[in-house]
């Protein structure tokens, strides 16, 4: 027979166990497919989302291309503070043909014009879709207002970006597992 004295505990761990697993269903969500996982950028849209999505990309590849794509940004628009020499291998890190040589044709003109790039876009909200195992679609709403070109000899400002520029990045992964940045494209007469 049971005493009172060792109902207790039991009932104890019995509750914490029954509450441990309803924060597990309440957190991760029941839907017609089971047990399901949100992503951050599915779950930015109302819908759900399992470890592999429709559109073949996983939760962990989605994070992967995103982080590549603030990569990609921090590099390029640091790439006038590094010399020339240096910078084929940072921009080899996070871009591939065929942006590759029209990144560094640019920065060569810039050199040559004695202009240098200030500021770096914003992340807003990108949204990843993907297109086959080795191609995805970035799309973002990129704040650039406080970034452009300038002069390096007076620090005049040249360009300026907008508070709100959707572009569109197309990354490629490559044979090391690494998505890099292929095609970047700002559609014209568009907003965000």
């Amino acid at each position: 027979m049971w005493s009172r004295r060792t109902l207790t505990p039991r009932r104890r761990r019995l509750g914490a166990g029954l509450v441990l697993l309803a924060a597990v269903f309440v957190t991760a969500g029941c839907g017609p497919e089971g047990l399901a996982l949100d992503s951050p950028a599915e779950a930015a849209n109302g819908r759900r989302a399992n470890a592999q999505d429709r559109s073949g990309g996983s939760i962990m590849s989605r994070q992967d291309v995103i982080t590549q794509y603030r990569n990609f940004l921090q590099v390029t628009s640091h790439l006038t503070e590094v010399p020339s020499h240096e910078r084929p291998e940072q921009i080899q890190q996070v871009a591939t043909d065929p942006i590759l040589p029209t990144i560094m044709t640019n920065l060569a003109r810039m050199d040559t014009a004695g202009e240098v790039l200030y500021g770096q876009p914003r992340v807003r909200s990108p949204k990843v879709e993907f297109d086959g195992g080795k191609l995805a679609i970035l799309r973002d709403c990129q704040d650039t207002s406080e970034s452009g070109r300038k002069k390096e000899s007076t620090g005049r400002i040249l360009s300026k970006g907008v508070d709100r520029a959707p572009v569109i990045v197309t990354f490629r992964l490559g044979k090391d597992g690494v998505w890099r940045a292929s095609k970047v494209t700002y559609p014209p007469g568009q907003s965000c």
